[in-house]
């Protein structure tokens, strides 16, 4: 299971109506060339995970970088309160939003996953 769905799913289960999760990872190779010849080679990756929860049509969104299983769950719970916190009306229907932008959705959660790749 991926963390996004991970994501998702503890949403869920602290009580939130709708959740919806974008995961994104990214890797870099950088080479450097000074005169015609290598001066230096690096290598970098990096990952980050942002989480929509809907509580009484009011929503929180939460993001972090470089997603652990640990963190995931203090992801959801830092989204789950800030829904509970807000005041007013909120969204009607983020599935209706997502889907028609071309997230993939599931009855009340989605997980969208993306990957970047630059050379």
């Amino acid at each position: 299971m991926s963390l996004s769905e991970l994501a998702v799913k503890y949403a869920l289960k602290l009580g939130a109506s709708e959740a919806h999760s974008v995961e994104s990872e990214g890797e870099m190779i950088r080479v450097e060339v000074e005169r015609d010849t290598i001066s230096n080679v690096s290598y970098g990756r990096s990952s980050s995970l942002g989480l929509a929860v809907i509580v009484d049509n009011r929503i929180g969104f939460a993001s972090l970088k470089n997603p652990t299983e640990d963190s995931i769950k203090l992801l959801a719970e830092r989204g789950y309160r800030l829904a509970k916190s807000l005041i007013g009306r909120g969204f009607q229907n983020l599935s209706r939003i997502l889907s028609s932008r071309g997230c993939m959705t599931g009855g009340s959660q989605s997980w969208v996953s993306t990957r970047r790749w630059s050379l």
